[in-house]
């Protein structure tokens, strides 16, 4: 697995290296418009090239990464930059801004300490270290698991460890962490490394995963993971997770500006299955990508889902595992109710998706995120029980002043406080705007367990959104705390301009660190490897699978822009399958 592993990314490098590699939009130029794009800021002279490259999205869809260094800054003066050094990089974010990146990073956690700098100077998130990946992973496991954290700064790390875990909110014990040297060996020898974190995971079976800090790392991500079979949380990790929050979902919802309904889904069937290629079939040769499985608890209730709800299965680009919790109904969740057959419940329905296989455990309810302190002690799998565990990571990526907006179905029965404080992480609650959708027409339908009149409820929520962006002008993102709201995501991120955090990004993020290519499973490509190449023309009827139950667009003779106009031209029709 590790030498078929190594065939994904056979020359090496780091991001810039490695997009190289993976940024060909094939025979769809057009896909290209809908790319965002991610800024990454580098010290003077460590090699970046200062251009604009374009990147692949890991989960099927590209994105470009701008690469900037910032003249003047070095380690000397990353501590403590000059007033020339904080000028030149305030320069070099608005550009990148003025460019329309979604998000600035950094390139190793050496560029930590410009965190809080960096996000004073814009609204878009900020990860200026993989590290604030932390902000995500320690709420969603047991209180006595542990992670390692790789790096090629061991010495520096260890002993500033401390000062980064209580700056941006991070209020975690460092013991939780284990620091471990990747010399130069090791990249070249990824099997070295791999052997070395598998003692330490024999030895300290607490270990629950890894974070590879600086992008030098990247290169060997995938074949790392294939060998230790544990999670591991990169810098591509963490990019994917800020684009998925400002890119347009692949599997779900509607946000182009341009062209009718079905050019928009033959849009979104290309940007899946053929953008670029290349990457998928190295995918699929590596047998890297086992399929990773993400379990769902259910609760007591039931209702015809929509496509992005977490019920529903075609939400995902792999495979989901559904267990109902027995006795927890939409009103207990509300009060956060746990009674002794409802614990019983809880312990029967985790035991049967551990013994499923899956690498994350979630909920369908938001209100779930009451019992993340219980589930979290019952199992050694992450538990992200609901979207509210982004909480933690969303204020740690921007400034102290910024403002976030809640979604959630009913806001009569949303204890702000207490849910935000089970993200882990103080966040101050008067940074956070509730607003409740129990009025919206159409909407009592969740209350009422019925089918959601998305078709009508979908302009009133981008309404409501606009309304109160319009109202707070530091507003810098919004979390869909109901577990039915995803399928708007999309339509509320082209009408605001602002991030939209919810369950799918959450689950999508953890399900991707457990696979060389996260988020896109390799059951969708077996069947149209080679047919479906974007440099081949289609004929005969295409179906493309989205998610494991079937929901196929079902379109006939070519598949490309030709037949996206043609079936979206007066007179035809499309046959969408749900």
């Amino acid at each position: 697995l590790a030498q078929a592993a190594a065939a994904l990314h056979p020359s090496g490098g780091n991001i810039r290296e490695l997009g190289a590699q993976m940024s060909d939009f094939g025979a769809h130029p057009e896909l290209r418009k809908f790319a965002p794009k991610i800024g990454v800021l580098h010290f003077e002279g460590s090699g970046c090239s200062g251009g604009s490259q374009a990147r692949t999205h890991v989960a099927g869809f590209g994105y470009e990464v701008l690469e900037r260094p910032v003249p003047g800054l070095n380690l000397s003066s990353v501590g403590c930059p000059s007033a020339v050094v904080k000028s030149a990089l305030r320069q070099v974010v608005e550009e990148l801004v003025a460019e329309g990146v979604k998000g600035i990073a950094g390139e190793s956690y050496q560029m930590w300490p410009l965190q809080e700098l960096v996000t004073s100077m814009v609204r878009v998130p900020v990860a200026m270290s993989s590290l604030i990946q932390i902000a995500l992973l320690v709420p969603a496991h047991h209180n006595d698991q542990r992670f390692l954290i790789v790096t090629r700064y061991e010495e520096t790390l260890r002993s500033d460890l401390g000062n980064i875990l209580k700056s941006r909110g991070l209020q975690f014990s460092p013991t939780r962490f284990v620091v471990v040297e990747c010399s130069a060996a090791d990249v070249e020898s990824p099997a070295q490394l791999s052997e070395k974190m598998r003692g330490m995971m024999g030895e300290d079976p607490r270990i629950a995963g890894a974070i590879f800090d600086c992008q030098q790392l990247v290169a060997i991500a995938d074949q790392v993971r294939a060998t230790i079979g544990a999670p591991i949380f990169d810098h591509v990790t963490c990019l994917d997770y800020m684009i998925s929050a400002s890119a347009d979902n692949p599997y779900f919802g509607t946000s182009y500006a341009e062209g009718s309904t079905p050019e928009r889904w033959l849009m979104k069937a290309q940007r899946q299955l053929m953008s670029p290629s290349e990457d998928y079939v190295r995918a699929l040769k590596s047998r890297v990508n086992s399929e990773m499985k993400v379990g769902v608890l259910r609760i007591d209730y039931s209702y015809p889902p929509i496509p992005g709800d977490v019920a529903c299965e075609g939400s995902y680009g792999y495979k989901v595992v559904f267990e109902k919790v027995e006795g927890l109904t939409f009103e207990k969740a509300q009060r956060a109710e746990i009674d002794g057959q409802i614990q019983a419940s809880f312990q029967k329905a985790v035991a049967a998706l551990e013994a499923a296989g899956v690498v994350a455990i979630t909920g369908d309810c938001g209100f779930m995120m009451a019992y993340q302190p219980y589930v979290r002690a019952l199992t050694k799998t992450p538990v992200i029980l609901s979207s509210i565990a982004q909480a933690a990571v969303m204020a740690a990526a921007h400034s102290d002043s910024a403002v976030f907006a809640v979604l959630t179905a009913n806001s009569r029965h949303f204890d702000k406080k207490l849910l935000l404080t089970q993200s882990g992480v103080n966040v101050d609650p008067d940074n956070w705007l509730l607003v409740g959708l129990q009025d919206v027409p159409g909407f009592e339908a969740v209350a009422l367990g019925e089918k959601v009149p998305a078709e009508r409820v979908q302009p009133a929520i981008a309404a409501m959104c606009k309304d109160l962006q319009s109202k707070h002008p530091k507003l810098s993102g919004f979390l869909l705390e109901c577990t039915e709201l995803p399928h708007y995501a999309d339509e509320i991120r082209a009408q605001t301009g602002l991030p939209v955090y919810d369950a799918i990004t959450l689950v999508d993020y953890f399900q991707s660190s457990c696979c060389s290519i996260p988020a896109f499973s390799q059951a969708v490509l077996k069947g149209f490897l080679g047919a479906l190449d974007p440099r081949v023309a289609v004929s005969a009827v295409a179906q493309i699978t989205v998610g494991i139950l079937g929901t196929v667009i079902m379109v006939p003779s070519v598949m490309g822009g030709a037949v996206a106009r043609a079936v979206s031209s007066p007179g035809s029709c499309c046959c969408t399958v749900m």
